[in-house]
């Protein structure tokens, strides 16, 4: 009994030492990350937002990637729908202007986490349709963020052949580069009082 309470103690007093024990020195992080985010000027109500978003009757319904070569939209795409109001139009404005580069930094718009709670969202079939139900009639910002691949093509020096005449012929090969990104996709639209159904065609080109 003696010696497991001496393991016990023991093992105690080294769990102790993990917990309490501390760095010498902590290496501080000299990278400097160039992207700066931008939120709108306009403060955020979240009454107004909540307004937007009560139950209405209307449906907000269509394809997205309509444009597609093959006639299919974006399949299984997680679409946001945001109401509306000043503080999320003016995040939209500034969506529609791209990212700005201004003396070395990378500027994005952005909205605030409490914020991004007032939002409805749907995910698309594999045709890419989508549909928001249940909606008041007003205006709306709906976004979805695609993946995208960029490619590029470079010729790669392989060898090089000469004749009995001093000619040479310097032989290449073909070599893609694809670059993977995310894009997003935003659009506004109107549910009118008078209409039950609104169709939206969305394309993503």
């Amino acid at each position: 009994m003696a010696k497991s309470k001496k393991i016990f103690f023991t093992f105690l007093a080294g769990l102790l030492w993990v917990v309490t024990a501390k760095a010498q020195y902590v290496e501080p992080n000299e990278f400097k990350s160039p992207v700066e985010l931008i939120f709108p000027n306009q403060k955020f109500d979240s009454s107004a937002a909540k307004d937007a978003l009560a139950k209405g009757t209307a449906t907000l319904t269509g394809i997205l990637g309509q444009d597609k070569p093959s006639g299919l939209g974006e399949s299984f795409k997680k679409i946001y729908l945001f109401p509306a109001t000043p503080y999320f139009k003016e995040w939209y404005d500034l969506k529609k202007k791209g990212a700005q580069v201004k003396k070395g930094k990378i500027k994005i718009a952005a909205i605030d986490s409490t914020a991004a709670r007032y939002s409805y969202w749907c995910q698309t079939n594999i045709e890419g349709k989508f549909t928001f139900p249940n909606l008041k009639p007003g205006k709306y910002i709906m976004l979805v963020t695609l993946d995208r691949v960029a490619s590029r093509t470079s010729d790669k020096y392989q060898g090089s052949a000469y004749d009995n005449y001093g000619g040479q012929a310097d032989y290449y090969s073909t070599q893609t580069h694809n670059t993977f990104y995310k894009e997003d996709f935003m659009k506004e639209v109107e549910i009118p009082a008078s209409e039950n159904v609104v169709t939206v065609k969305w394309k993503t080109k």
